[in-house]
């Protein structure tokens, strides 16, 4: 009764010494945030598209990178990916995940190597002739979230495109709230305002999130395109300081073509 006893002490104290381990700090490491949430998704009009992702590694050291925690005090799940030196390799950390949200994921990487891994994220539409390559995703790195306004210039307004708004965090936190504003192109009046909520990204208090915050809007949701100019300009800011720093971008899609561009903060 004794050594069972003895034994139970010794596992609680042992639980507790791993608990009370200090927090990983990210210092180490690169984040960068690729803004999709699906590696395959029906469009408008009952569109296919898929996300072909690749990284290369220039280095001669093969380079260990990780969606979420890079780093466990006892056992990670899912094993490390790693790319090896001078080789171009796929992306597998691209999650499929469930909700229709985009969460942009959080991939993680030593600083060491920032400079040595070079990403290449594409959207292919399916067509019954093939594929055909569209966009390049731009992969957002954490230098690139601002507290500064996020300011889209020339979106159009026209019948025959798509404009959708997507707002991001780059904390995974709980919860963020993003005021969005709409000008002509080059005036100074507010249009249209709004203030939106971002989806819950990663549950909070994880130095390393898996998933960002997010919110995506049709153009169509933040102004009446009737009346509204041809060339729009859009900022977007944190309602408060709590809510920064964010990163928005927009993508227009062609109504005819499904051919689709960027307009992202520069």
């Amino acid at each position: 009764m004794e050594r069972i006893i003895l034994a139970a002490m010794f596992l609680l104290m042992s639980s507790n010494a791993y608990a009370q381990l200090p927090p990983i700090v990210d210092e180490d490491f690169v984040k960068v945030m690729v803004p999709v949430g699906k590696t395959r998704q029906t469009g408008a009009f009952d569109t296919i598209w898929r996300l072909d992702s690749w990284v290369f590694n220039s280095s001669e050291q093969r380079i260990t990178i990780s969606h979420g925690r890079p780093v466990c005090p006892i056992m990670c799940a899912g094993g490390r990916p790693s790319v090896p030196p001078r080789r171009l390799d796929p992306l597998e950390l691209i999650p499929n995940v469930g909700s229709i949200t985009p969460n942009g994921f959080f991939v993680y990487f030593p600083r060491a190597h920032e400079k040595d891994l070079t990403f290449h994220v594409r959207m292919v539409l399916e067509t019954q002739d093939g594929d055909v390559p569209s966009v390049e995703v731009p992969i957002v790195h954490e230098r690139d979230f601002r507290t500064a306004p996020i300011v889209l210039i020339e979106v159009p307004n026209s019948a025959e495109r798509r404009v959708m708004l997507r707002v991001y965090e780059s904390t995974g936190g709980p919860r963020t709230v993003a005021r969005i504003r709409v000008f002509a192109s080059s005036g100074i009046e507010i249009l249209s305002e709004r203030v939106v909520s971002l989806s819950r990204g990663t549950v909070g208090g994880d130095e390393f999130p898996m998933y960002s915050g997010v919110a995506q809007m049709p153009l169509s949701d933040l102004i009446d395109l009737s009346t509204a100019p041809e060339q729009l300009r859009i900022e977007v800011t944190g309602e408060s300081p709590e809510d920064l720093p964010i990163w928005a971008f927009a993508s227009i899609t062609e109504n005819d073509t499904q051919h689709v561009t960027l307009i992202t903060p520069q």
